[in-house]
């Protein structure tokens, strides 16, 4: 038993650790790594994942500078460094009878993979074109870009707006949705009836807020066709968060003033396909989790740390919810352009066809959902 300071630091995994220090501190030479001694003593709060957030950040711009510049991969890698982006990596793989919202089935949780690493998928290769007539590229960017996928995008929207729903349940914030905007002495000039109604409406702080959920796709597919070019792509290839601020942008062109107008005010809810949360939706949700009380005698660090808890709490719904109804709408789409899927599901998709835990047919909403 060591008598001493001295003697506990000529400890042998001791010594192994000052070598390992030296070594941190020559590869990340802008993170002050404390000596031994004091990181015995816990000086600095949370420096292991300082340390792995640095490490993980090195390894990003490795591989980001490894892309061509303007290429789909640097595009695809910034959207998925976007905030709150990587909830779904910590989802269950698997079904469950109770809270099915960090949940992902096999299918889910692999197509989530792929597009996320940028890999080709076998359900791109069930047709060489899509039902509109736009050919299917292999890393799948077409089936976020079909014009035809007005149904699935509806079920995403729905699905990412119980969400929101729940999370001001949560906070004990009475929420409504689907608000006719003629209740709120609102007028567009657009007589869409889509136009004519708010997706989420709620009282904070004195305050009547208006939200709409949008979901945009950060680039097109290579090599793409005029039929993409006119499809929702300005802001293809454009760096990390750009897709995300425009559509927020356009929501905002289309709803922002009229509500402002009236003493409302507008927070448009957008994300990329990859789970990129816009900013105002981050302000948002930040200003939700600060109404969470942290625990008594809470330093500021900690209050801030406890809040940041919170944040990944809800942003892993809402990253589980984004993956999961991509699936669904890749899954959708590329059936509906297959010309024989029986005889191709059986050779591609056998492992996908059998799922982790009870199989109940009847309770499941979609079979989509559930099997590609």
């Amino acid at each position: 038993m060591p008598k001493s300071e001295a003697s506990l630091l000529q400890l042998g995994w001791l010594v192994s650790a000052v070598f390992a220090r030296i070594d941190f501190s020559a590869s990340l030479p802008f993170i002050a790594i404390p000596p031994i001694a004091q990181l015995i003593a816990r000086s600095q709060a949370r420096l292991q994942q300082k340390i792995s957030e640095a490490l993980a950040q090195k390894d990003f711009n490795t591989l980001f500078e490894s892309f061509p510049a303007g290429s789909r991969g640097r595009c695809r890698l910034l959207s998925c460094l976007g905030p709150l982006s990587s909830g779904w990596l910590s989802a269950i793989p698997a079904y469950t009878r109770g809270d099915k919202r960090k949940c992902l089935n096999n299918y889910a949780y692999r197509l989530a993979t792929a597009l996320t690493l940028g890999i080709t998928f076998p359900l791109a290769s069930l047709a060489s074109s899509c039902s509109c007539g736009a050919a299917i590229d292999a890393l799948g960017d077409h089936f976020f870009l079909c014009s035809r996928a007005t149904a699935e995008r509806v079920f995403k929207h729905n699905t990412l707006l119980d969400v929101f729903k729940a999370i001001l349940v949560e906070m004990g914030i009475t929420a409504v949705t689907e608000v006719p905007l003629r209740f709120l002495d609102i007028t567009l000039p657009n007589a869409q009836p889509n136009s004519q109604r708010m997706d989420l409406f709620f009282p904070i702080d004195g305050e009547s807020v208006l939200c709409d959920v949008t979901v945009v796709h950060p680039y097109r597919p290579e090599n793409s066709t005029a039929h993409h070019t006119q499809v929702n792509r300005r802001h293809a290839r454009r760096p990390g968060g750009v897709a995300v601020a425009g559509a927020e942008r356009d929501k905002d062109c289309k709803y922002g003033a009229n509500c402002r107008q009236k003493g409302y005010t507008f927070v448009p809810l957008a994300a990329e396909t990859f789970g990129r949360w816009g900013g105002e939706t981050l302000t948002l949700l930040r200003r939700l989790a600060r109404r969470r009380v942290a625990p008594p005698a809470s330093s500021a660090e900690d209050r801030a740390f406890f809040h940041e808890g919170v944040m990944n709490h809800w942003g892993q719904f809402l990253s589980v919810a984004l993956m999961c109804w991509n699936a669904f709408q890749v899954s959708c789409r590329t059936h509906y352009a297959a010309d024989a899927r029986t005889q191709q599901w059986a050779g591609l998709f056998s492992e996908d066809l059998v799922s982790r835990g009870p199989y109940r047919a009847q309770t499941r909403t979609f079979a989509c959902q559930d099997r590609p």
